[in-house]
């Protein structure tokens, strides 16, 4: 049996030691193929994923692997090839980084090699030399937009940051670039919808009283739903530190329209219109406010109120309407002013209709007439929205019910027809 044992003991070693020659052929021929490459990465672009395979290989032997040298030897020839493409894309803007994880690669294996204490000056040495060249990469990326790229490269230059200075190491980051940095990387994070992960970023710029408004409306965006509070009083803060930014002002205004506080939005409003008087959207929206509070002043009685809210609703879409004939919304939005304030009186005049006396039945009239005035003011706008969008449901659901009140049926019908056709 001992003989068995052995005999099984000595086949496993001859196994192990063949696997790490296989390691370090591997390797070779994977360091072999990206030198090649580095000498001229245009002719010996093909030989290149032949050789990151190698190296990867090789890297499949925890023997292999778990050598300091091997990991720096890896960081080294990786972050060559890192080099090589940044170098590459510097000298032709129309080149592309083919290889975007090689960076991040060599910097994971620097990292590994620092467990070796007898290797950690060269591992720092890697390190600092990486974090260079990951800028470069954050850079590139972040001037083509793209955003998911270019935070994972910002972050890592972060991190090394760290990582240098905790070793005694002199990090590309000083007191003066280290917020924009984490700008950088909190902006293009937010960007590439990593806000949770940013978040601290932000907070620390926040606090620093970073300038740019991204940070505040990054802030808010991220927080509003767990912290609606702490989101509200970076917005407020923003809006404090950059009175003039009209995007922290935009932020504000959808913050007060979805919390359905009319009096702060209109004031809000009002400011953002004197900033772009000509951005049609804003005043549809002011319209719409003023509207709003036309109806909640005409359900409670308040009938010179609602009045006057709604001459502000009118002259809002006017003056879009004035800037750009052909806004849709401004167009539908007149039709519905009048409709709405004839259908508010609905629920008087059914009243009325149950009173027979004389005084009764001319309130009656009166009021009747003044309604059907009102759905008639109505019409030529909604007209001229249907020849904007003939597919918009709501539009064509005004003129059918005002054709029905005119005793136009086929005009009517065919309005419904339109209707049923773009429901199915």
């Amino acid at each position: 049996m001992k003989r068995v044992l052995l005999s099984f003991l000595s086949i496993a070693l001859i196994a192990s030691a063949a696997t790490a020659q296989d390691g370090k052929k591997l390797f070779k021929a994977g360091q072999k193929a990206i030198n090649k490459y580095i000498s001229d990465p245009v002719a010996n672009a093909d030989g290149l994923a032949e050789g990151l395979k190698s190296l990867e290989d090789a890297f499949g032997d925890a023997e292999f692997a778990g050598n300091a040298k091997n990991l720096i030897k890896k960081g080294e020839l990786l972050n060559s090839i890192a080099d090589a493409e940044m170098k590459m894309v510097l000298l032709d803007p129309e080149a592309k980084i083919s290889n975007p994880d090689v960076g991040m690669k060599a910097m994971e294996a620097f990292k590994m090699a620092m467990s070796d204490e007898k290797q950690k000056k060269n591992a720092l040495k890697g390190l600092a030399s990486v974090q260079g060249i990951l800028n470069n990469i954050a850079i590139n990326y972040f001037r083509g937009d793209d955003y998911a790229n270019a935070y994972k490269n910002y972050a890592a230059t972060l991190e090394l940051h760290d990582m240098l200075g905790s070793n005694g190491k002199e990090s590309i980051l000083t007191d003066e670039t280290i917020n924009d940095q984490k700008f950088y990387a909190a902006a293009t994070g937010y960007l590439s919808d990593n806000g949770p992960a940013v978040m601290p970023l932000l907070e620390d710029l926040y606090k620093s009283g970073y300038q740019d408004a991204l940070v505040y409306e990054a802030l808010y965006s991220t927080k509003k739903e767990s912290d609606p509070e702490g989101a509200l009083a970076a917005l407020e803060a923003g809006r404090k530190a950059l009175p003039d930014d009209s995007q922290l002002l935009f932020a504000e205004i959808n913050h007060y329209l979805t919390a359905g506080n009319l009096d702060v939005l209109i004031k809000k409003l009002e400011m953002a219109k004197e900033k772009e008087p000509e951005n049609t959207s804003v005043v549809v929206t002011m319209g719409s406010v003023y509207d709003q509070l036309n109806q909640q002043e005409r359900e409670a009685g308040n009938i010179d109120k609602a009045e006057e809210y709604f001459g502000k609703a009118k002259e809002a879409y006017e003056d879009v309407l004035a800037i750009d004939g052909t806004n849709f919304d401004a167009q539908y939005s007149l039709g519905a002013l009048y409709y709405n304030k004839a259908a508010s009186m609905t629920s008087t005049i059914n009243e009325l209709s149950n009173d027979f006396t004389p005084a009764g039945t001319k309130k009656y009239n009166d009021l009747k007439s003044q309604m059907d005035g009102y759905f008639q003011e109505a019409l030529p706008f909604f007209e001229k929205a249907e020849t904007m969008n003939p597919e918009d449901a709501n539009t064509l659901v005004a003129l059918k019910e005002i054709a029905a009140r005119n005793n136009d049926f086929e005009k009517a019908e065919a309005y419904k027809k339109r209707i049923e056709a773009l429901q199915n």
